[in-house]
């Protein structure tokens, strides 16, 4: 029975972290390797490899299947991760009686998934491309309103006495779509015309479509 392939890293992933738990005090290159990768900063890791892969599942995608599951996909974007992020909260404070704005932060962070390992396996098992542009289509959207949450939580945890107000997080998420949808478009026209620029060099091509999504 084949297994795929990413349920395979996974799990290789785990197997090298109980290894170097079980041999913390030996220097050889297997621990220096594991500890070097451990002090990467985070923020590099999303920098360098998130871009590729939105940019990636936005090129792959077809407009017209996307354009017919765009209310679920709205729905699961907005009041969905909504609704995620204060059930997470609820349960951690719940559970470890944080108060409320922590535990919202943390929801915020957890709520907003990559189903990257997932639409693959979905590719792999042949599923339907409506599922895999419902899934895929509200990964791309979810990452906003996690983003405006997890700035609203951010300000109250760092001044415990702010008082929350409606009408500036309604702007603030407002603001984060509609500029990024214009910045996006922009950034993807300016893309396309100068790859249609380049004629026949692939070389080009390329450094074009990997430098786009970091902009």
């Amino acid at each position: 029975l084949a297994r795929p392939r990413q349920v395979m890293m996974m799990l290789i992933g785990f197997g090298f972290d109980a290894i170097h738990r079980q041999n913390e005090d030996d220097d050889g290159f297997f621990n220096k390797g594991i500890r070097s990768f451990g002090s990467i900063d985070p923020h590099q890791i999303l920098y360098i490899f998130l871009p590729p892969l939105l940019f990636e599942s936005a090129f792959d995608m077809h407009l017209h299947v996307l354009y017919n599951v765009r209310w679920q996909v709205l729905s699961l974007a907005v009041p969905g991760v909504l609704g995620s992020t204060f059930l997470t909260g609820y349960i951690f404070r719940w559970v470890l009686d944080w108060e409320v704005v922590d535990s919202l932060l943390l929801g915020a962070i957890v709520s907003a998934t990559d189903p990257v390992a997932v639409v693959s396996i979905l590719k792999q098992l042949g599923a339907s491309k409506r599922l895999e542009h419902l899934i895929e289509g509200e990964s791309l959207f979810n990452d906003g309103t996690a983003i405006v949450v997890f700035n609203i939580a951010l300000e109250l945890v760092e001044d415990r006495n702010k008082e929350f107000t409606l009408g500036p997080a309604v702007a603030e998420c407002v603001y984060t779509a509609l500029g990024a949808a214009i910045f996006g478009v922009a950034c993807g026209f300016i893309t396309s015309l100068s790859v249609a620029c380049v004629f026949k060099d692939p070389y080009v091509e390329t450094s074009i479509l990997l430098s786009a999504p970091h902009v």
